[in-house]
């Protein structure tokens, strides 16, 4: 019998070869040292900063962003008259034990963009030590869990089951970033990162990208 695998979301990764995240260590720091409250959306511990859009340190990796973003709306072919930017951007830093629970950026805010909802999302990673936490795809588009980041099982009674561990009823996938990767994926698709099990920062800065007229 043939088994059809049913595959229908993406994540795009690049790696970033001009190394722009060693300076961007100490702008995370910086930007800790200056608003330390930070703000809590998906992050259970750990920083999430305020929308840094407009800071003049982020120039050159917003550019970046944007023009790997083409490369996916080429991709995904968005009419011509569009182009993707940057709507929000945040520094995440995890410290040790904190992680991210799943959840998705479709109501990310902006006000100038074509559309309500913003069409992509992603992450540049700065600084992942080893056993920092992997990033979690989840194939439901509903909401798992809001406290935890294990995913939920295929809704059959373990007791029917010989190996609950068996990777065919795990709906999530995951990625081991390294220092330098860009990932960018679809908006609505639910995410997590893992528990920080180092003993150093695990930083990341995230994005929303939205469909502007040209």
């Amino acid at each position: 019998m043939e088994r059809l695998d049913l595959t229908y979301d993406y994540v795009w990764r690049y790696a970033d070869q001009d190394k722009h995240y060693i300076n961007l260590r100490d702008t995370a720091m910086e930007v800790y040292g200056s608003i330390p409250q930070g703000q809590t959306i998906s992050n259970r511990g750990g920083y999430h900063s305020i929308n840094l859009k407009e800071d003049a340190r982020l120039e050159f990796l917003i550019r970046m962003i944007e023009e790997k973003a083409k490369i996916v709306g080429d991709e995904i072919e968005l009419v011509d008259q569009i182009e993707l930017k940057i709507m929000n951007i945040w520094f995440n830093i995890n410290f040790t034990n904190t992680f991210n629970v799943f959840h998705k950026h479709v109501d990310a805010p902006a006000y100038d963009r074509l559309i309500n909802p913003c069409l992509l999302t992603g992450a540049y990673y700065v600084n992942v030590p080893d056993n920092s936490g992997n990033i979690l795809f989840h194939q439901s588009r509903e909401e798992p869990n809001k406290d935890k980041t294990e995913p939920s099982i295929l809704h059959i009674p373990e007791i029917f089951l010989k190996n609950i561990q068996n990777p065919m009823l795990n709906p999530v996938r995951s990625i081991s970033p390294k220092d330098g990767d860009l990932l960018i994926w679809m908006a609505d698709i639910m995410h997590a990162v893992e528990p920080n099990n180092s003993e150093d920062l695990r930083i990341s800065i995230s994005f929303n990208l939205g469909a502007f007229l040209k």
